[in-house]
């Protein structure tokens, strides 16, 4: 039996959510101040589903259902739209890698092939206080990384008359994870193509077989890191290993041992915490010139993401359709949605689409990890 109460909450925060969306559809026109409106719209929206409809979510509710069941007319538009919202929470645990790389997500428009400046930080040296010269002043290191935002991804998604038959909401709802996963899918395939010897040969590299490989390996590979500056800590340190490679770690003793440093995160499937890493099973990295892993720091490989330009609000005459913003509140991934109609055709569709660039960072914060 549904506690009333907790209905009444629920409904509220889709009325929140709502608003939001509705605000934000409602800015006309295309320039950095009203881009900057509809984007604090889009925020706002994340920040309930973070705070209320996504708890609601994993606590059993079926929150796009509640919004196209409910009987008040808003409520009833935004359930494609918390479908959207919910594929993009899933791309963290799908895609993990897109968390631990130095980040620009950004709800800025860009235009295609426009640069953006990212930065990496070295951490500056210690001083040691001196009763006649006083503090000498540390010098912070900050590398600037230029990312081309080269690529305009999208899946539309398209079903005519006969395929909707009344069943509009299920088939776009059931088809817009999948969409989310094959757009990261994409920005992690780019990323992973930066991963080679000749982008990363500041270090050499840490070459094991499949039998041999185990817990000491990533050791090794963690102390080549070290020696290197790159910085410890939780969310600081990845492993990408191919699938056999991590299999065979999550078979070694010393990673099944209770009492060892290393063990399977409850919170992640296909993910390890062994030596400083987190180690990741990583099917689609690339195997050219025998690579079967790379660990690194955050520093070393960057992404950015921007918005394509509203072109809908850009003349609000001519278009027609919603555009609108999605957000995850804790990746920080932008989405653009364009949802129109074709009467003459009698199809609809539902486009995500986003722009993106990838970037070499500190090449030192890289460890190429190779079979024999």
């Amino acid at each position: 039996m549904i506690d009333k109460l907790k209905e009444v909450d629920v409904k509220r925060a889709l009325r929140a959510y709502g608003d939001y969306v509705e605000q934000g559809n409602a800015v006309l026109g295309s320039n950095p101040r009203v881009n900057a409106m509809r984007a604090r719209c889009a925020a706002d929206a994340a920040a309930v589903w973070a705070n209320d409809l996504s708890p609601a979510f994993r606590a059993g509710w079926d929150v796009p259902i509640q919004a196209a069941s409910y009987a008040d007319v808003n409520l009833q538009t935004l359930s494609g739209t918390l479908v959207v919202q919910k594929s993009l929470e899933l791309l963290r645990y799908n895609y993990p890698v897109l968390t631990r790389v130095i980040t620009d997500y950004s709800q800025e428009r860009a235009g295609l092939n426009q640069e953006t400046m990212s930065r990496t930080i070295t951490l500056p040296a210690v001083k040691t206080y001196s009763t006649t010269t006083g503090w000498a002043d540390a010098t912070l290191t900050a590398t600037d990384v230029p990312i081309t935002i080269d690529k305009h991804i999208g899946v539309p998604l398209t079903f005519n008359a006969n395929q909707v038959q009344g069943t509009l909401r299920q088939l776009f709802d059931e088809m817009a994870p999948a969409a989310s996963a094959a757009i990261a899918k994409e920005m992690v395939t780019s990323l992973y193509a930066l991963i080679t010897a000749g982008n990363f040969s500041v270090n050499a590299p840490v070459v094991s077989d499949l039998l041999g490989f185990g817990r000491g390996t990533v050791v090794d590979c963690a102390t080549a890191l070290t020696l290197k500056g790159v910085q410890f800590g939780p969310d600081e340190r990845t492993f990408l290993l191919a699938p056999a490679y991590f299999g065979q770690l999550s078979k070694d003793p010393a990673i099944l041992t209770l009492a060892s440093p290393g063990q399977p995160d409850s919170d992640q499937q296909g993910a390890l915490s062994v030596a400083d890493f987190k180690a990741i099973s990583s099917p689609s990295l690339p195997t050219t010139g025998n690579l079967c892993g790379f660990a690194f720091g955050k520093s070393a490989l960057c992404i950015a993401t921007r918005l394509p330009g509203d072109y809908m609000k850009a003349m609000p005459q001519a278009s027609y359709g919603d555009a609108y913003v999605i957000t995850d509140p804790q990746l920080g991934i932008s989405v653009q949605v364009i949802c129109y109609v074709n009467h003459t055709m009698g199809t609809a569709t539902r486009r995500l689409a986003l722009m993106y660039g990838v970037a070499v960072g500190q090449a030192a914060a890289g460890q190429i990890f190779t079979s024999k």
